[in-house]
């Protein structure tokens, strides 16, 4: 156990293992916000490398088929995230949105078609060269800093599947915090770290370090917001989910994510800023 300042959440603590190894990384426990991670950064030209190679021929399989329907001249639908924009879009009155990590663009080309004025921050190359291909604006940062967002300027900062990625959790949240407007809204998701994929000792491809690098809960996560300064939070555990596969023991098991019997893979994010 050794004394830090803790990546997630800014303070000097313990950091301490949890007897947990996974894909050949240790992963560590913050003693002051209970977030979770690696403890070691990987370099910029290794994430760079994973990323490209994920969007265009690696595991991202979804990603391409999305980009490949919108070049069709067809809208990927996303009933959930979609229905999650057109409730939030009730309680703003503004329409700038960026989002960080927008893969090929299927949430964005979905937020412009309903009016949204749009920008995506990403560290893949692969990914922003598809966003800007479908007409939206896109920016390519590095993975060793933080994203360029402007000040004060945006109504809606989104993360879908993203803030796991991310190795200066506590850095990004600031700087999201900052680029809202008074009254906006950070809408994200991640994994549940109590998901039943999360219990054993095999992450898969996707969910392993150096892809995955943090785990939360929905204490940890409403910790980390209210330690930047965001006040309303709405923290909670997707239930909803389509069966899949679709087979008998998928819809079983979307059963028991409605009921409560299993833990939810993801948690959804709505933090205001006040």
């Amino acid at each position: 156990m050794t004394s830090s300042t803790c990546r997630f959440c800014g303070h000097t603590t313990e950091f301490a293992p949890i007897n947990r190894e996974i894909n050949k990384y240790k992963l560590f426990k913050c003693g002051h916000c209970a977030s979770i991670g690696i403890a070691e950064q990987p370099t910029s030209e290794e994430i760079g490398r994973i990323y490209d190679q994920l969007f265009a021929t690696g595991a991202y399989a979804q990603h391409r088929e999305e980009y490949a329907e919108i070049m069709n001249g067809r809208a990927p639908y996303n009933p959930y995230r979609h229905l999650l924009l057109r409730y939030l879009e009730l309680k703003i009155p503004g329409r700038r949105m960026i989002e960080i990590g927008g893969g090929t663009g299927a949430f964005g080309n979905y937020a412009k078609s309903r009016g949204w004025q749009y920008s995506d921050f990403d560290i893949s190359n692969v990914a922003v060269e598809d966003v800007r291909t479908i007409g939206l604006d896109a920016t390519v940062f590095s993975s060793s800093l933080l994203p360029p967002l402007p000040i004060d300027e945006s109504d809606m900062v989104v993360m879908w599947e993203v803030i796991e990625h991310v190795f200066d959790v506590n850095g990004y949240l600031r700087k999201i915090f900052d680029s809202l407007k008074s009254g906006g809204i950070f809408l994200f998701s991640t994994p549940n770290y109590y998901r039943k994929g999360y219990q054993g000792s095999d992450f898969g491809v996707l969910g392993s370090p150096p892809v995955h690098i943090n785990f939360f809960t929905k204490d940890s996560l409403e910790f980390l917001l209210k330690n930047v300064g965001f006040s309303k939070l709405q923290i909670y555990k997707r239930r909803l989910f389509s069966p899949s596969p679709r087979t008998i023991k998928g819809l079983e098991r979307s059963v028991c994510r409605l009921l409560g019997l299993e833990e939810s893979p993801t948690l959804i994010g709505i933090a205001y800023k006040g």
